[in-house]
C-alpha cells in the first residue's frame, strides 16, 4: 500500500471516529427502533438494536429473525455483463459540514443492512450499465458475508413504517441492502434481501450526475417518484433514505443524520 493511501486511510478513520461520536452521543430518549417497530424509551445501543438471542427467542418477541450464517463456499455472484460496465465506489459525506466519513462497505451489519468504512480497501465496488438510462442498477462486485448471496445492493422498506410510500409529512424509510432485480419503475417488489423476506424492494434506484453525485429513486405504489434523503445511523452503521428528515428523525432520534453521496471511479 502506497504512503498516499495509508494517509487517506488514517485521515478516513480520523474523521469517521470523530463523527460517530459526535452523532451517536446525541440521541432522543423514545422513539420507533428502525430494526424492529418496537417504540422505546431511552437511548438504544448497538447491543439493544442487535441482541444476541436466538431465532427462537426472537419470535416469542415479535422481532426479526437473524440472517442464517453463510459459508465461505456458498457461490458468489459475478457481476452480469453489461454493454459499458462502469466500476467504482460510493463515498459518503456529512450534509451538514461536507467532510467526508467513509464509503459504502463491502460488509453488511449483522442485520444485514449497509453501512459505511473508512478503510478504503473495505469499500463496496460496484458497476453499472452506463449505457442504459437512469435510475441504474447497481451490482455489488466484491461483496462479503450476507451480502455475497444478492447480485445488487437495492432498497428494502424498513419494517417501523406505515406504508410503502415516502414523501413530505411521511416518516417512512428504507434500508440499503443486498437483493435480486426488480424492474425498472415497479412499484416495491417482496422478495428476499439480506434484511428480510417480507418487505418491499427496489433495485433500480440508482442516479447519477456528470459529476459523480448519486441520488436514489424510490417509486411509491401509486407510482410516484418522491425526492428521498440518504440518513446514516453511526450507532448501529446503517444507511437509509427517507422523503421527510424531520418527520424521520422525530421518529427514531436525532442520533441518525443525512449524508451526501458520491462516485468514485475504480
Amino acid at each position: 500500500m502506497s504512503l498516499t493511501r495509508v494517509l487517506a486511510a488514517l485521515f478516513a478513520l480520523s474523521i469517521f471516529g470523530v463523527v460517530s461520536s459526535a452523532y451517536t452521543g446525541a440521541t432522543s430518549t423514545s422513539g420507533l427502533d428502525e430494526f424492529t417497530g418496537i417504540e422505546f424509551h431511552h437511548a438504544p445501543s448497538p447491543r439493544s438494536v442487535y441482541p444476541g438471542i436466538s431465532n427462537a427467542e426472537r419470535l416469542k418477541r415479535g422481532l426479526p429473525l437473524k440472517p442464517p450464517k453463510r459459508r465461505a463456499s456458498h457461490v458468489i455472484h459475478a457481476p452480469r455483463p453489461s454493454a459499458t460496465p462502469v466500476r467504482g465506489r460510493v463515498q459518503a459525506f456529512d450534509a451538514y459540514t461536507g467532510a467526508p466519513i467513509g464509503f459504502i462497505s463491502k460488509n453488511p451489519s449483522s442485520a444485514g443492512v449497509a453501512g459505511l468504512t473508512p478503510v478504503f480497501d473495505d469499500a463496496m465496488v460496484f458497476q453499472y450499465d452506463k449505457s442504459t438510462s437512469a435510475p441504474y442498477d447497481f451490482t455489488m462486485v466484491n461483496p462479503a458475508s450476507y451480502f455475497a448471496q444478492f447480485p445488487l445492493l437495492g432498497n428494502v422498506l424498513g419494517p417501523s413504517s406505515i406504508s410503502q410510500t415516502l414523501g413530505p409529512g411521511l416518516y417512512n424509510y428504507c434500508f440499503f441492502a443486498g437483493t435480486n432485480e426488480t424492474p425498472a419503475d415497479s412499484p416495491p417488489v417482496v422478495q428476499g434481501t439480506s434484511f428480510s423476506t417480507t418487505l418491499g424492494a427496489e433495485t433500480a434506484v440508482w442516479k447519477k450526475t456528470d459529476s459523480g453525485d448519486i441520488s436514489l429513486q424510490w417509486v411509491n405504489p401509486d407510482g410516484s417518484k418522491p425526492e428521498t434523503f440518504v440518513m446514516y445511523a453511526p450507532s448501529a452503521n446503517s444507511l437509509a433514505i427517507t422523503g421527510d428528515v424531520a418527520a424521520y428523525l422525530d421518529t427514531f432520534g436525532t442520533g441518525r443524520f443525512p449524508i451526501t453521496l458520491k462516485w468514485v471511479d475504480a
